[in-house]
């Protein structure tokens, strides 16, 4: 219980952080720069337009502007599988007023399975609830573990962006089995999705069809391109993007902020600083990303770069930033940079063009490179073979949002019901059932955060 608390905890300050930190940010990046007179037109065309079309990225972006929010939820859980019933239900309430120090205060209060529970964080102090003989009583943290929330937030941040490039990359408007409909609705306006699973199933095992009838040899040309000894970072970057042209996103919008920082973290360097300076990235990487590469680089590469390791400019990405400092230097180049060894980076391109065309050689089709990829240790066809023994008739998620005549997010209602059949290979079938139904209500009136009184406070 009290670990579900602390979770709860952490997603409340994940939001607020998100508020402060990553919205403004968006935002400004809808927006077109122009005379002033034409940007402030820009602007509230720009705004209109974005509210439009995407009702519930605009309003959480439009959160950053509210001084207080206030979010009741109530969500219970059903599940049966193999004669074990399950069910769960829970309500919470949270509260977040801005704090000028701190970014904001919240508190999340509300009853699990009947127990209560109650997180407080005023000032940068933490307060965990417990209930004794009917009252709470609290216990008091001066020192609030926030580490691991800013690449959390960073990420919720850029969720409305993610799930864009995720739309356009799946063909979301032609996939089948997804229903999205935008309305105007007593003044405001509602967002009603709808995804019916089982004809997603079949879409996709349609479309693992179509990638089995597609031969690697058609993609000989792009791998040659690709993989070219000289080839320089923004020269495969344009490759790339000619090649995701017909899906409307770029390399940019596929590598987001937090993905760049896994990967610049995962990158594997001979030092004894590693550990330390990979745990001082990720307190800095939400504050400044750039700034947060930079140092990475600097702590790392600083000698062998020299001059090119220029400091990141005011508001610049990670990826812009890392595109402007490396652009220019061959993919091959940077590779033996990072490793390490001289040569690596050529040896590298070399194995994986021949490997590529061994798989030309033996026929092999995109699904099969696919399975391959994500599968190396099972049989041919297994992801295939795994979705066609799935039946998931009468399977949905339905979400409903509601937003006021400001476009602020004042509902949303969610419906998860699962109907899924397994065939085994031995020809049993066993069922699985879950329903998960939760809802929630926004509101943005004024309010109060306090402290717990000196007489609640457990010494």
């Amino acid at each position: 219980m009290k670990k579900l608390w602390q979770v709860l905890l952490a997603l409340a300050l994940s939001l607020a952080l998100v508020f402060s930190f990553t919205a403004c940010g968006m935002l400004d990046d809808i927006f077109n720069s122009g005379g002033e007179d034409d940007k402030n037109q820009d602007e509230t065309s720009g705004d209109d337009e974005t509210a439009k079309a995407d009702p519930l990225g605009y309003a959480l972006g439009k959160l950053a502007e509210e001084e207080y929010v206030t979010v009741n939820f109530q969500g219970d859980y059903t599940a049966s599988e193999a004669g074990y019933e399950y069910e769960e239900s829970v309500e919470i309430t949270v509260q977040l007023a801005k704090n000028a120090d701190y970014g904001y205060d919240a508190r999340l209060y509300g009853v699990n399975d009947g127990h209560r529970g109650d997180l407080i964080l005023k000032d940068g102090v933490g307060y965990t609830g417990q209930e004794r003989n009917g009252e709470m009583y609290y216990t008091k943290s001066n020192d609030v573990d926030l580490t691991p929330i800013p690449m959390l937030t960073e990420t919720v941040g850029q969720i409305p962006e993610i799930l864009q490039t995720a739309k356009n990359l799946v063909g979301w408007s032609e996939f089948p089995g997804i229903y999205e409909q935008i309305s105007d609705e007593n003044g405001g306006r509602q967002l009603t999705l709808e995804l019916d699973l089982e004809e997603m199933r079949l879409g996709l095992l349609d479309k693992l069809d179509a990638f089995d009838e597609t031969p690697l040899a058609s993609y000989s040309d792009l791998m040659d391109t690709l993989f070219d000894e000289d080839i320089t970072l923004n020269q495969m970057i344009e490759v790339i993007d000619g090649e995701l042209a017909d899906y409307d996103v770029t390399l940019e919008d596929i590598l987001c902020d937090p993905v760049l920082f896994v990967f610049i973290a995962s990158i594997p360097i001979n030092s004894s600083e590693t550990g330390r300076i990979i745990n001082q990235i990720m307190e800095n990487w939400m504050i400044d990303p750039a700034q947060a590469a930079y140092e990475f680089l600097r702590g790392y590469l600083g000698e062998a770069l020299g001059s090119v390791l220029a400091a990141p400019e005011e508001g610049e990405t990670v990826y812009a930033y890392l595109t402007r400092c490396f652009g220019a230097f061959k993919v091959t180049g940077l590779i033996d940079l990072f490793s390490g060894e001289s040569g690596s980076g050529a040896r590298v391109f070399a194995e994986i063009k021949q490997g590529f065309a061994q798989m030309q050689q033996e026929g092999m089709s995109v699904y099969d490179l696919l399975e391959w990829a994500l599968f190396p240790q099972e049989e041919s066809g297994y992801i295939r073979a795994e979705f066609s023994r799935l039946s998931l008739e009468g399977s949905r998620i339905l979400l409903e949002c509601s937003f006021d005549g400001e476009t602020r997010l004042t509902s949303i209602s969610f419906d998860f019901e699962l109907d899924a059949d397994v065939t085994f290979s031995s020809g049993r079938i066993e069922t699985y059932l879950t329903d998960v139904t939760a809802e929630a209500s926004l509101s943005y009136d004024a309010l109060t955060i306090s402290a717990p009184a000196d007489e609640y406070l457990i010494v």
